[in-house]
């Protein structure tokens, strides 16, 4: 039998402390839950006696604070929920009860953010009886399913304080993972539309008065102004009708996309592209594989934890097929025959088997997450190297064929001239 310090509240919300044996962690929040009481904290007595009170815990505040993945306000979202975990993990290991730790992250620089009247809202309700876990749950926008579920399993073993740093190194690696995909496709992007927009108010403004000279001296223009005049003409007549039926059909695609069967069938297409459908299967089975190697570690049943992880993706093909094979793993079968048609990478899908034959799942998980961000780091790494070159060949033909149809004109007056 082993002793555990606890702290506790009762639904009225009155503070609780002290000692109970129990033959392990989960046996002890089970009998403290017995007497009506909430698991705030539960320490082996031993590590209690030789834990200490660290005055430097603001400072330890401020440094999750000041992470570069939070240098920007977080009033919600998912830098929210990491940045939640980050500074709930960092402030429940030093020792500090969860109702005081949540005290803590709320008593920030005086600014009244929508983030800390989260944390005031949340810390309300756990003093006033209500769990962790429950509390989140009104936040989905901000914390996911799986998170609030995991932190539930925390709360019913007493292990809050272990679950809350890997939940944290999850969802931040979700997010960065995110994050790199929309950082190398944004500057390519927005070259090509601020090219097209300077290439459409030279053809509209520029174009037809030069082209009004030229005809004038009835010099014979060139196929490519000829286009350009062309194009021009028609935006200055439809032009307005052109943008409303433009907005019109972003309106409808964006309608018709979002509907379940059709966006399905798009992320299935875009998974199966060449270059780019790799790199966004590496990207998200590496945060599928980190949040089941998290769930199985901390004891969730297999198939729970795919039901939890269904969430986990973007893309919903993925979804679907996590689905799928959430099914056949009720019926049974093996998850390397679950995920089969789930466009899991063939490595990924070799390293699973020998995780399932060897007893060894959870590991191979980690492994196989550990492998597929490799892969997915080192496939961005050759599409920023790629993209460069190739949006500077587009935009280049671009300018040089507005060129020829500037210059090709003035070509043919001269001559005509001379």
């Amino acid at each position: 039998m082993a002793h555990f310090s606890y702290e506790a509240r009762s639904r009225t919300g009155e503070h609780f402390a002290g000692d109970v044996e129990a033959a392990s962690r989960r046996e002890a929040a089970r009998e403290i839950r017995q007497r009506g009481l909430w698991v705030a904290s539960l320490t082996p007595l031993e590590q209690a006696e030789r834990k200490e009170t660290l005055p430097g815990l603001r400072c330890l505040l401020a440094s999750a604070c000041t992470h570069p993945v939070f240098s920007r306000r977080l009033p919600s979202g998912r830098r929210a929920c990491v940045l939640f975990l980050r500074q709930l993990a960092l402030l429940t290991s030093a020792g500090l009860p969860l109702h005081e730790a949540l005290g803590a992250m709320q008593a920030g620089d005086g600014r009244r953010d929508g983030y800390e009247e989260m944390v005031g809202a949340l810390r309300g309700q756990v003093l006033a009886g209500t769990s962790l876990s429950a509390a989140l749950s009104a936040y989905p926008a901000v914390f996911p399913h799986s998170v609030c579920q995991l932190i539930a399993l925390g709360e019913a073993g007493g292990a809050l304080a272990s679950i809350l740093p890997e939940l944290a190194d999850h969802m931040e690696l979700a997010m960065k993972t995110r994050a790199k995909l929309r950082a190398a496709m944004a500057y390519p992007v927005l070259l090509f539309f601020v090219t097209l927009l300077a290439g459409t108010l030279m053809t509209v403004f520029l174009l037809p008065a030069f082209a009004a000279l030229l005809t004038s001296l009835a010099a014979e223009l060139p196929w490519p102004t000829r286009v350009l005049l062309a194009l021009s003409a028609f935006l200055q007549q439809h032009g307005a009708a052109t943008a409303a039926l433009f907005a019109v059909s972003c309106v409808f695609f964006g309608w018709l996309f979002s509907r379940p069967g059709l966006s399905q069938r798009l992320d299935r297409l875009f998974l199966g592209l060449p270059f780019f459908g790799t790199l966004l299967r590496y990207g998200e089975w590496q945060i599928i594989l980190s949040l089941l190697a998290v769930l199985l570690h901390h004891g969730v049943p297999l198939d729970r934890a795919l039901a939890l992880a269904m969430e986990a993706p973007r893309n919903a093909f993925l979804r679907l097929s996590l689905q799928r094979a959430h099914a056949r793993l009720r019926r049974g079968k093996p998850l390397t025959a679950a995920l089969r048609g789930a466009m899991l990478p063939s490595f990924l899908m070799a390293l699973l088997r020998s995780g399932e034959a060897a007893g060894r799942l959870e590991e191979m998980m980690q492994r196989g997450a550990g492998l597929a961000r490799f892969c997915y780091e080192e496939r961005l790494r050759r599409l920023e190297v790629l993209v460069e070159p190739v949006l500077t060949l587009v935009v280049g033909a671009m300018i040089f064929f507005f060129v020829l149809a500037v210059m090709l004109p003035l070509l043919t007056t001269m001559d005509a001239l001379g």
